[in-house]
């Protein structure tokens, strides 16, 4: 674990209808849920990819390092933008930074799989961004919260960071030996068990919803953020791929890989690093973000979908 302190001032938060012990206990099972949704994740897309695909996106890393730029240096720069244009409350402001400074999460790897896009390209931004977190999350938090001197970052989860990385690399491991013994059979596995990993995320947010209702009742500030962060991901991924000279299904997969963040490491650095009145109020905000990229992601690939049928019809 390494400890960051920061600065500590007083701050008034408004009450909120729910406990830390609430938190905690959903939290802990809430965790335990997204970790099964990113380790299916990427043992099912791992199931898609082979090691000649890593090997090209080694000697090709311009999208790679595209993808890295934005998730680790446009992304948090941009929360922090919004958490002043938007006014938002010290605890909300520090949970959007904590959130856009978070590496990719293993769910815009299953959307790039339905949009026909780079998987491999996906999966080595997920894997790449998860290693560099140690160093990327405190520098962001540290750069981009020195205008909330308000709140106190404690505790930066490197044993869950590394935890992580080793489940991402693990369960691609498997996805890929799965393929080598049976390419056929791990295509169609890829192609019907591809549902999983989402079917997980959003059973996550049910059970959320239900034990927890009021912390969706965020207020329009914190869905507008949540909403927007996500968006921006997906049009700087795209935009930026494009200049790069990146072919469309590179694009798309920088897109997908930009806009999701790992609500998982998220959720963790928050609740072990600030104390429970601020693990309270930005408890929404969490939530949130996580809703609103799924229903984006899931625009976008219906979106590609219906395209896609106009063109070929």
């Amino acid at each position: 674990m390494t400890a960051e302190v920061v600065g500590v001032v007083n701050m008034t938060i408004e009450p909120y209808p729910f406990t830390i012990e609430d938190i905690l206990e959903l939290d802990h099972i809430n965790i335990i849920m997204l970790t099964v949704g990113l380790g299916a994740s990427m043992f099912i897309m791992g199931c898609d990819v082979c090691h000649a695909n890593f090997t090209w996106q080694v000697r090709h890393p311009v999208g790679l390092w595209v993808g890295i730029v934005i998730v680790d240096l446009l992304m948090p720069l941009t929360g922090n933008v919004l958490s002043r244009i938007l006014w938002l409350k010290p605890a909300d402001a520090i949970a959007l930074i904590v959130i856009t400074s978070c590496p990719t999460d293993g769910l815009s790897s299953i959307f790039s799989y339905w949009t026909d896009s780079d998987v491999c390209l996906s999966l080595s931004i997920t894997i790449l961004s998860t290693a560099l977190a140690v160093g990327t999350i405190p520098l962001g938090i540290i750069i981009y919260s020195r205008g909330w001197s308000e709140l106190t970052l404690a505790i930066i989860p490197d044993i869950m960071i590394l935890y992580i990385f080793v489940l991402v690399l693990v369960a691609v491991g498997l996805g890929m030996a799965i393929r080598r013994m049976s390419e056929k059979w791990a295509e169609r596995f890829a192609k019907i068990a591809s549902p999983i990993p989402l079917v997980v995320i959003i059973s996550s947010i049910i059970f959320r919803l239900v034990y927890a209702p009021l912390s969706f009742q965020g207020s329009w500030k914190q869905w507008l953020a949540g909403a927007l962060v996500p968006l921006f991901g997906f049009g700087y991924g795209y935009f930026l791929g494009f200049l790069a000279h990146q072919p469309p299904v590179g694009c798309r997969a920088i897109a997908f890989a930009s806009a999701n963040k790992s609500i998982l490491l998220a959720a963790e650095v928050i609740y072990e690093s600030f104390s429970p009145e601020v693990v309270a109020a930005s408890f929404p905000l969490v939530g949130l973000s996580q809703i609103t990229f799924v229903c984006e992601g899931l625009f976008f690939v219906m979106l590609y979908k219906i395209v896609i049928c106009y063109l070929t019809w």
